[in-house]
């Protein structure tokens, strides 16, 4: 599924998709300004900043997220969003139910995501490691591959 959000002389943009077997939903979109008012989500939203700068507010601190931070948010952690600079910013997001993650962690003798921490330890970070597989997944998911790259 796609969606658009075009205001006469704006440029954002949003595409949305849901892997029909995960119910992960993979979101690439692009604003300039305001993004998004204060909300939260039941799923635990994995992403990275393609290009420019994404400001928001997340556990009462002001992030600014450059291009190639992994942005981490964990269910029920309000934020919004804007962009600071003129040309906007530019992001995917993976946003994972936790039925799926429990049921992930189970199959590997791991618990359900209730036995996670409460919190990520950062709402950004630098890892090239974990940047490089939000990506590839993100990929996967939002290109529809097959069963073995998802």
């Amino acid at each position: 599924m796609d969606a658009g959000r075009n205001k006469k002389g704006c440029n954002d943009w949003v595409e949305l998709r849901r892997d029909e077997e995960t119910r992960i939903e993979s979101v690439h979109a692009h604003f300039r300004g305001h993004a998004y008012d204060p909300h939260d989500h039941d799923e635990i939203l994995l992403g990275v900043t393609q290009q420019g700068l994404q400001r928001f507010n997340c556990h009462r601190f002001l992030h600014t997220s450059t291009p190639g931070q992994a942005i981490l948010i964990e269910p029920g952690a309000v934020h919004d969003g804007h962009a600071p600079e003129q040309d906007g910013f530019t992001y995917l997001m993976l946003y994972l139910p936790q039925p799926w993650v429990t049921g992930m962690m189970q199959q590997r003798g791991l618990g359900d995501v209730s036995t996670l921490e409460a919190a990520f330890r950062h709402t950004l970070t630098g890892d090239p490691l974990l940047i490089a597989a939000i990506q590839q997944a993100f990929f996967a998911i939002h290109h529809n591959e097959g069963r073995l790259a998802r």
